[in-house]
């Protein structure tokens, strides 16, 4: 799924705009935008088959783009990046000693920080088992585990076979 994604750095006021992310959910284009630092905005437009990849980046088009929330005189195009975006989870996250966490383990769009934040939730879900274990509140087992919940999103028999494990 390609994406295009731009920053924009406002020239003057923008009454409109609000201080967190908004997610515009339009079946045509779907796309986000978020506030950044010192007046600086970003866009992540969804493109669509038909788009031209050549022209897309090209400062008309993503004007264009952008027509129903800024015009050139708004602001300045910083960066403008086609992005594909793609996910793909680790079959294990464990092997004995070794424990895979973040993008190690799992890859996904970064919409909206989820690819840092389910980073964090690793670590956070990791930490406290090995904790219970080095204190001696648990079996090694317990990391057998860790990680199993986004396997289990993407394989329907393994949430069935081992449903109280996940719940």
């Amino acid at each position: 799924e390609k994406w295009l994604v731009v920053d924009v750095q406002l020239t003057r006021p923008q009454p409109d705009f609000t201080d967190h992310s908004v997610q515009y959910c339009s079946k045509i284009r779907p796309m986000t935008e978020v506030p950044g630092p010192k007046d600086r905005r970003r866009w992540e437009i969804s493109l669509q088959p038909g788009d031209d990849m050549e022209t897309i980046t090209e400062d008309a088009s993503v004007w264009s783009l952008l027509s129903r929330f800024l015009t050139p005189d708004d602001g300045d195009l910083i960066r403008r990046a086609i992005y594909e975006f793609r996910s793909c989870i680790a079959q294990s996250w464990r092997n004995n000693r070794l424990l895979l966490a973040g993008d190690a383990a799992h890859q996904m769009p970064p919409f909206m920080g989820q690819g840092m934040c389910t980073g964090m939730r690793d670590v956070a879900n990791l930490s406290w088992k090995l904790i219970d274990i080095i204190e001696g509140k648990a079996n090694a087992d317990l990391l057998d585990t860790y990680g199993r919940w986004y396997i289990a999103k993407r394989n329907p028999d393994y949430l069935r076979r081992n449903a109280l494990v996940v719940l």
